[in-house]
């Protein structure tokens, strides 16, 4: 039987809200590099006076200051010197690319990843990224993580070479990904799986899970029945 396993929309969305984080930033980055910044460059040379006793600079007589604020319309708080700002636009571009550097991997990932889905049939795995693995090729899959993690490693030889598969159900649909792995483990050996049971075993674990938690459950309503009814009995006794 073959069975499909689409990408998680909903697992790659994350690459995309990540993106248009870092896109929002950049461009907040590029307005005070570009506009922000350079506004404040009248007033910050206005109140700051190059020095001829240092190097550095000497603030406006805050009288003089509030006269030319209140005709100019300026806030009256003091500005940063030149440099400063000179640096701090610098810094504003050093974030952006920061941002970009974040953003275009992320937004590839997510691009790439729409339409992907990985196909099992009994006898081989295929990929949209055109990846073929016969079942007979398959040496031994890896499932440590599999339980925590949902990933699996596939250990398979392609035209005498050795290479791995990284079988992951975060990127696609779970349940069709963990039908797909029990196909896989038909054909192996058990000391070709390592790191974790048969996906047969897993399942039915997690079946008697469930049929324990539903008779707790059960029995916890019957005995909450139980009480109200004698507590029912014993108001109408009383």
């Amino acid at each position: 039987m073959s069975v499909r396993a689409n990408y998680d929309p909903k697992f790659f969305r994350r690459f995309l809200f990540i993106a248009l984080g870092c896109l929002a930033f950049t461009g907040w980055c590029f307005y005070d590099a570009l506009i922000g910044y350079p506004s404040e460059f009248e007033r910050s040379r206005v109140y700051w006076q190059p020095s001829e006793a240092s190097k550095d600079y000497e603030g406006m007589e805050r009288t003089k200051w509030r006269e030319i604020v209140a005709e100019k319309g300026w806030p009256t708080d003091q500005p940063k010197k030149p440099d400063e700002i000179k640096k701090s636009i610098s810094n504003q571009y050093l974030y952006a690319l920061i941002c970009i550097v974040i953003a275009l991997p992320c937004l590839i990932k997510w691009f790439r990843a729409r339409g992907s889905w990985v196909n099992g049939d009994a006898t081989e795995l295929t990929t949209s990224k055109g990846q073929t693995i016969p079942y007979p090729s398959i040496v031994k899959i890896d499932k440590t993580k599999w339980e925590k993690k949902g990933i699996t490693r596939i250990h398979y030889n392609q035209d005498g070479t050795a290479k791995t598969y990284t079988f992951d159900d975060f990127k696609f649909d779970r349940l069709k990904m963990g039908e797909i792995l029990e196909q896989i483990e038909h054909g192996l050996q058990d000391e070709q799986i390592e790191g974790g049971d048969r996906q047969s075993v897993i399942k039915a674990r997690i079946e008697q899970q469930k049929q324990e938690k539903a008779a707790k459950e059960a029995e916890l309503t019957a005995q909450l029945k139980t009480e109200t009814e004698t507590t029912e009995d014993s108001d109408t006794a009383t």
